[in-house]
């Protein structure tokens, strides 16, 4: 009883203590942590208060600078690519001579530099390119039209008649766009002259700037707005309306005219504002001051949730800590028992260390298990090999398996099959319920004779009292282990023959220089195996090529078939031919009938009309215009030499010749529209490439493809056309150098360099010449 009291008062003062540091805990957790959170967060909160003004002031001045930078340099880049398209060499000639030379050239030439403008910058709403004696419009979008209204005349004749070249306005020209917004780019043709005969209108939406002003907006209620020069709104984002006295023209101000409080509709607003130094457009960001309050309230609301939620992690913290004090390892414990008791006589380490034990006793079974199964495996792997049931896997999918299994994936390979032959009426030592025992013994005895001679091979069970040894080739030489084959083979049907006291007979097959011929190399064991009926048993019987005659198996050449196949979709003749002497020289070896041969030649016939069928081919341009009943004329030919005729001239050269032309007519197709890609074109950054994808080929064959048809290679070529088009600037006008370069897609100095290569003088030199 005073053991027990002791025991008892033990436990308790042993929980008394585990309480009283708990609490403890508790109390300095919480003193420790709430009045440093309390004192960060009432300090964060009134400096935060103090400095988003400040730094929402800064950011809107860079976030507009930089929306300004980005759309100034998209408006840059369409200025300067409508005038390099301006300043090429279809614009730069005599328009109006061109148009009376060649009136649809004109136009499809038109068509073309503005759907290659409007290609090459996604953000042209529109380019509509206007013919002032045709009072014509053309553009990509909306194809060509008549200028029908007056109003839209008298604007047209406005712009003609301006002093200026080229500009960006913002007025509504209601023939480009139905939106009050947006901007256009509107430039004289040819530019610079005196007597234009046309406007360029190349207009760029509002939503083009209305998606770069979103991205930069951060607040709810945020207004965003660009105008041009003379006040009227490029574009917006948010509400449309742009508030009176916001615009101010000229020059931007200091930082007080950037920035000011605006009050509309009982709302206050931080206003700023930039103006751009390339057009001299606004661009203002109007901020809901009640959203910058927000922010502050939200810091403080963020403030007291935080000291909230560290308060309660700091209490349940101190609970886990406490507990985790007295048992380090109670959660490891739990997972590793599950729901067993401990024994008593351990500790939680001895438990654990008891379990892991236990687990690595259980891991060591599973792999002695499998490695009991692996041999198992990888004969019936190898039975399946053999018997072809992988033909359909990739080289990379049987590289793996063959590894896996240890088996090899090279070399010289050759099959015997061993069978034991009772004799009849069951007299002997082994009754018919032992052939399961006499096809495992003779597996053993392979096996073991394999591993004596040092000979590298597998044995695999087959049905019945049959063994299959698969044998490849080790360290030895070639012929030095092809002449051992039949005397190793000879040596194990002796072996099993004087252990089981039974005649016993050796099929082998041909061998296999590689895997996939590995099955075909089975096959001849087991018909080198059934002649013993021919040769008799007890003995080796090495395959032989008359085995596989009609009488045995016969076996229809599909291969060589797909092959022919194949080169007639190809159009190949050469090869078509080649693949029907095959076929021919097939069914001669293996049909010894003359019925089976007819009927070989009639598939063929059959394949060949299926293949002239899908490739488009009508029956007239076949088998006399479609008159001749192909199948009666193969029945009337007697000899295999005029089928093989026959096929050639009726079927091989009109299917062949079909096909090449059909090719023909591509490639001259698709190589003129590389070539009238290249004379478009040549004065931007053409590449092989570029050219490759646009008729949807391999930049090799393309290459290929591009020299044959037009005599010199692809750079060759686009380099002549730049150097042509160079030389007629260089002669008719007083452009630079470097402006030429440019304008025929080269830097200045790689231009020099290419020009020289071509005609031997620098471009300065071929201008004196013009000059002297």
């Amino acid at each position: 009883m005073v053991r027990q009291r002791a025991m008892t008062g033990g436990a308790g003062v042993k929980r008394g203590f585990r309480k009283k540091i708990w609490h403890g805990m508790i109390i300095f957790s919480l003193f420790a942590s709430i009045l440093p959170i309390v004192a960060v967060g009432y300090g964060s909160y009134y400096f935060s208060a103090s400095a988003i003004r400040s730094e929402v002031d800064q950011a809107n001045v860079r976030m507009l600078s930089n929306a300004a930078s980005s759309i100034d340099t998209t408006l840059q880049r369409i200025q300067n690519n409508v005038v390099q398209m301006l300043l090429g060499s279809f614009f730069n000639d005599n328009l109006t001579e061109q148009k009376k030379q060649d009136y649809a050239g004109f136009y499809s030439s038109m068509y073309q530099n503005l759907s290659a403008l409007q290609n090459a910058n996604k953000e042209i709403q529109n380019a509509i390119l206007y013919v002032k004696d045709d009072g014509y419009f053309i553009s990509p979008s909306t194809g060509g039209r008549k200028v029908e209204s007056e109003s839209d005349r008298k604007t047209l004749d406005d712009e003609l008649a301006s002093d200026v070249s080229l500009k960006w306005s913002g007025a509504l020209y209601p023939f480009l766009a139905s939106d009050p917004y947006g901007v256009t780019l509107v430039s004289k043709v040819p530019l610079n002259s005196g007597s234009p005969v046309g406007l360029l209108f190349v207009h760029i939406d509002y939503r083009l700037f209305q998606d770069t002003m979103g991205r930069f907006a951060s607040y709810g209620g945020e207004r965003l707005y660009i105008l041009n020069a003379e006040g009227q709104t490029v574009s917006f984002f948010g509400d449309e309306r742009v508030p009176d006295g916001l615009f101010r023209g000229g020059a931007d101000g200091g930082p007080d005219d950037r920035r000011s409080v605006l009050s509309l509709n009982g709302d206050s607003y931080l206003v700023t504002r930039i103006t751009s130094a390339y057009n001299h457009w606004t661009y203002m960001d109007l901020i809901p001051v009640k959203e910058l309050n927000a922010k502050s309230k939200g810091i403080a609301v963020m403030t007291l949730a935080i000291v909230a939620t560290f308060l309660v992690l700091g209490f349940l913290l101190v609970l886990w800590g406490t507990r985790r004090a007295y048992r380090p390892i109670q959660l490891l414990l739990a997972f590793v028992r599950g729901n067993g008791p401990i024994e008593p006589e351990l500790d939680e380490v001895g438990f654990v260390q008891k379990r892991w034990a236990e687990l690595n006793d259980a891991t060591l079974q599973l792999n002695r298990r499998l490695n009991e199964q692996l041999p198992m495996l990888r004969e019936s792997f190898a039975l399946h090999l053999l018997q072809g049931q992988f033909a359909r896997y990739s080289e990379e999918q049987l590289q793996a398996l063959l590894h896996k299994y240890g088996l090899p994936d090279g070399g010289e390979h050759d099959v015997l099959i061993v069978a034991c032959d009772p004799p009849p009426g069951g007299d002997g030592r082994f009754q018919e319920s032992d052939k399961d025992l006499i096809a495992f013994t003779m597996k053993n005895i392979v096996q073991h004779m394999l591993e004596e001679d040092g000979r590298r091979g597998v044995a695999l069970n087959l049905l019945g009292d049959r063994t299959a040894v698969w044998l490849w080739r080790g360290a030895d030489g070639s012929e030095e282990w092809r002449a051992g084959l039949k005397p190793f083979a000879e040596a194990v049907r002796a072996t099993i023959a004087g252990y089981l006291k039974l005649p016993v007979t050796a099929g082998l097959g041909g061998g296999a220089d590689r895997l996939g011929e590995l099955p075909e190399a089975y096959r001849k064991a087991q018909i080198a195996l059934q002649s013993r009926i021919v040769y008799g048993g007890n003995r080796v019987i090495p395959y032989a090529g008359h085995m596989a005659d009609a009488d045995i198996r016969f076996r229809y050449p599909i291969e060589t078939e797909a092959r022919f196949e194949q080169a007639l979709q190809l159009g190949d003749r050469a090869e078509a031919e080649r693949a029907l002497a095959d076929f021919s020289a097939a069914v001669r070896d293996s049909f010894v009938q003359s019925e089976l041969m007819r009927s070989a030649y009639y598939q063929l016939l059959t394949t060949s009309l299926r293949t002239a069928y899908m490739l488009g081919i009508r029956p007239d341009d076949l088998l006399a215009g479609g008159k001749t009943d192909p199948y009666a004329a193969v029945g009337r030919l007697r000899t295999v030499q005029e089928l093989d005729g026959w096929f050639a001239e009726t079927l091989i050269r009109p299917i062949a010749d079909f096909v090449q032309g059909r090719h023909r007519r591509e490639n001259e197709r698709l190589i003129g529209k590389v070539v009238q890609f290249i004379e478009t074109n040549y004065g931007y950054d053409l590449s092989l490439d570029q050219c490759a994808e646009l008729c949807g080929l391999s930049p090799h064959y393309l290459s290929r493809l591009f020299k044959k048809q037009v005599g010199v290679s692809f750079i060759d070529f686009l380099t002549n056309c730049r150097v042509t088009r160079a030389k007629e600037l260089l002669r008719k006008t007083e452009l630079s150098v470097a402006e030429i370069a440019d304008q025929v897609g080269y830097q200045p100095k790689h231009f020099i360099r290419v020009f020289k290569k071509a005609t031997e003088l620098t471009p300065g030199q071929f201008r004196e010449l013009r000059d002297a």
